[in-house]
């Protein structure tokens, strides 16, 4: 029998570790609404479950454990998330809750430091796993990016940005960030299509992802977005503080070589930024798939 000196309770880190360690089973029962999205997360409507996009819960890779409500703007790890949904944001209560659904009301000062060294061996391989990981997952997106061609007046991908209301013609070359695959496999649909793709760099200019547009051409010779429910999806793997380098300006050199001074465009999606990139060639242009994306943008030194 466990004497009350000997009786102690995990801190908040120790009971948020062994939440990520079941966010599967605790995402589903905190919103059972929910359903398993891309790039291994699960999604619903927000924090009170109604069906729906906009609440991320990761449940594996570097975020797991993490959720994001974009629509309300709020998130945090999985002992926040229980505070969230059950506990009317309050943190104390979370704990008491996540304790008895972990099984860990009671225990003593051994199996305490038990359990954190397994939690810390669990972190580790992690993060080994995740390291492996990235390294695959960008050479995957750079091969499949390597699989398309160059952009040519008339191709699909070009006649797509023509229907947005933008010519590549007025550039005096497309944009060596983007190809073009003429017939690339989409999971949603299980056909394929031909697909514009765009090359994800890392600040240290490394291609660790691609962006992919899958097009449909109509019967009248209007390329549009294919009719899909995610016609513009990246590559599983994330581009932490990356961006397409969409265009290098007037000076024409590498990144990493910017001249102090030049005007850099940076913005949200790929269309967005190319029609401004068309009307001012002169500015270099990075472009994000996403607000926070471009909320976390790291720009090269000579940015001021």
């Amino acid at each position: 029998m466990l004497t009350p000196e000997k009786v102690i309770r995990l801190d908040p880190a120790a009971i948020a570790e062994q939440l990520r360690d079941r966010i599967d089973a605790l995402a589903r029962q905190l919103l059972p609404n929910g359903r398993h999205g891309p790039g291994r997360t699960y999604r619903c409507g927000s924090i009170a479950g109604e069906e729906g996009q906009s609440l991320c819960v990761w449940l594996d890779g570097p975020k797991r454990g993490r959720w994001r409500d974009y629509a309300a703007d709020s998130g945090g790890e999985a002992l926040d998330l229980v505070a969230a949904a059950v506990c009317g944001q309050d943190l104390g209560r979370a704990l008491s809750w996540a304790r008895d659904w972990l099984g860990l009301g009671r225990l003593d000062a051994e199996t305490v430091e038990r359990l954190k060294r397994q939690a810390k061996a669990v972190r580790e391989r992690r993060a080994r796993e995740a390291e492996f990981d990235s390294v695959r997952q960008a050479q995957d997106a750079k091969l499949q990016w390597l699989a398309g061609g160059e952009l040519r007046p008339g191709d699909v991908a070009w006649r797509y940005c023509l229907g947005r209301g933008f010519d590549l013609a007025e550039l005096p070359a497309p944009p060596r960030a983007l190809r073009l695959h003429q017939s690339l496999w989409n999971p949603e649909s299980r056909r394929s299509w031909p697909t514009l793709m765009a090359a994800i760099c890392a600040p240290d200019g490394r291609h660790v992802n691609t962006h992919r547009i899958w097009l449909e051409e109509r019967s009248d010779g209007c390329v549009v977005k294919a009719p899909l429910e995610r016609p513009k999806l990246s590559m599983p793997g994330g581009y932490r503080g990356g961006c397409v380098r969409l265009w290098r300006g007037a000076s024409d050199k590498p990144w990493g070589a910017m001249p102090e001074g030049e005007t850099l465009l940076a913005g949200e999606g790929l269309e967005d930024v190319l029609t401004i990139v068309c009307a001012r060639p002169e500015w270099r242009a990075a472009a994000v798939l996403s607000v926070s994306s471009l909320a976390g943008l790291v720009l090269p030194p000579q940015v001021a």
